[in-house]
């Protein structure tokens, strides 16, 4: 069952970077990505719209964002035959609150150093 959808703001970080899709039936372009959402750790499907495409190419995979928009859920039944919820959230506000840390020489910009886990003071 599908629901009519709740407005909502919520936070999270970016799990894949966004892909650029085309709905014929519309003849519109958007952008679609996953998120992680912070406060239930659920994975979210975000859609952007036509007049987020200025945005295209400067989300990314591991940015924090925080959304404002409509969210709607399907319930389904996976290839599993597992019950399942999805999350679809068509967004009209979003603010990337900070960027995904970048590899030097690659290596994670959050990785700690060897000499950190040596001496006990990372992790």
């Amino acid at each position: 069952m599908a629901s009519d959808g709740k407005w909502v703001t919520l936070t999270g970080v970016v799990q894949f970077d966004p892909e650029r899709k085309t709905i014929e039936s519309l003849g519109q372009e958007v952008y679609e990505f996953s998120f992680r959402c912070a406060a239930t750790q659920r994975r979210i499907k975000a859609t952007l719209w036509g007049e987020h495409a200025s945005l295209f190419g400067s989300i990314e995979k591991g940015d924090a964002v925080i959304i404002d928009g409509n969210l709607k859920t399907n319930d389904a039944t996976n290839q599993s035959g597992d019950a399942v919820t999805y999350y679809n959230l068509s967004v009209a506000e979003i603010a990337v609150i900070a960027k995904a840390p970048k590899d030097v020489a690659g290596i994670p910009a959050s990785a700690p150093t060897a000499a950190a886990v040596e001496d006990g003071s990372a992790w």
